[in-house]
């Protein structure tokens, strides 16, 4: 897919319709049509123009149906020129520009009411691009990706595919269900956008990985410099296709060492009682605490920190972030875990005021599925 998208000269795109039974023309309402008026000059020569209203679109941000589609999003980034037909009028989109008939438009709006990076994937874009910088971009796509919908939940990794395999020449590291290795730590602190938005676990997707759950998913980008604190010992996948590491998996593991403390060690730091939910409000008051699944589905008993980075953020002040992964015991086996949810704690200093890792002196090596 990636090579065809890529290799085109101009992909036409039905963005008007909701599915294919709807077609890609239609006829434009009669008030946008525009009307030919003539007129004689001074001196007697007819002179003939063409007027219509203005349209609103370029005032109102609201996304076509079909780029709200997963599946599109890696069409566009890899085509090098789209042509949009619309309710309204034709809209053009290239590396230079995106215009529409009326000259209006200046970018399509994506779900996210962002404007439409086209020039993402392609040169001298990427051959110019350090390394954080190629990081920052797959993680802009990953957030506009995950927005969009798909028909089938076991496409979230291969409808991205195209996309992961263009980066990939550019980045010289391998592709892991969505995370790259050169920045694994990093890729792997995603968060679920959205407390009220309901997100249901992917079961063969490895629970590190974004594509482990059908919601919207962000990265805080605001980070100055991050000291990862946590060593990539191995990283094993199962792609049901073995030839294709950028496609659907049946599973993989994650072995990684770093600082792990459990739920009942951070209780007695707190100073908490046994009522449910109390961990978890006595966190929510410490940092932020998004979790990968509806609150109360997971048995806090079971429930582990394990410390990924320390950044500093991007402000006025000397401002630090602690983030962390929440791991579940998966009852497979020792030190096996899932990741359930991320935790992140800014402060001010050299570490937070109520440090739940103070009494961790050594590294603990866990698996992560």
């Amino acid at each position: 897919m990636a090579s065809i998208y890529a290799g085109s000269t101009v992909t036409i795109a039905a963005t008007m319709s909701v599915s294919d039974l709807e077609g890609f023309t239609a006829l434009s309402p009669p008030e946008h049509i525009s009307r030919k008026f003539t007129y004689l000059s001074e001196t007697g020569i007819p002179h003939t123009f063409h007027a219509r209203k203005t349209l609103a679109h370029g005032h109102t941000p609201k996304p076509y149906p079909l780029l709200t589609r997963g599946w599109v999003l890696q069409e566009r980034l890899l085509s090098p020129r789209v042509v949009h037909f619309t309710r309204d009028e034709i809209i053009w989109e290239c590396m230079e520009r995106t215009t529409c008939e009326c000259g209006c438009i200046r970018f399509l709006w994506s779900p996210g009411w962002v404007p439409f990076n086209k020039n993402l994937l392609h040169e001298p874009n990427l051959s110019m691009m350090s390394r954080a910088e190629l990081n920052a971009t797959w993680h802009q796509i990953v957030q506009e990706y995950s927005r969009l919908n798909l028909t089938f939940s076991r496409d979230r990794l291969p409808a991205i595919s195209g996309a992961a395999r263009i980066l990939s020449q550019f980045q010289g590291s391998a592709y892991y269900a969505g995370l790259w290795r050169a920045s694994f730590v990093r890729d792997m602190m995603w968060k679920r956008h959205g407390s009220s938005q309901k997100s249901k676990k992917l079961d063969k997707t490895p629970s590190w990985s974004w594509a482990s759950i059908n919601a919207e998913v962000t990265y805080n980008e605001d980070a100055i410099t991050t000291t990862e604190m946590v060593a990539v010992m191995d990283i094993i996948m199962e792609p049901i296709a073995t030839n294709d590491q950028f496609g659907t998996v049946r599973g993989g593991l994650a072995v990684l060492s770093g600082f792990l403390v459990s739920s009942h060690q951070v209780r007695a730091m707190l100073r908490l009682d046994d009522q449910e939910g109390d961990l978890y409000r006595a966190l929510q008051g410490l940092g932020a605490l998004s979790l990968d699944v509806d609150e109360y589905s997971v048995a806090e008993s079971n429930i582990y920190f394990f410390k990924l980075s320390v950044q500093t953020l991007v402000s006025s002040k000397a401002r630090n972030q602690e983030v962390s992964i929440i791991l579940l015991s998966s009852g497979s086996g020792a030190c096996v875990y899932r990741r359930v949810g991320l935790l992140e704690r800014t402060f001010e200093g050299p570490q937070p005021e109520i440090d739940i890792y103070k009494d961790v002196d050594e590294t603990t090596t866990v698996s992560i599925v």
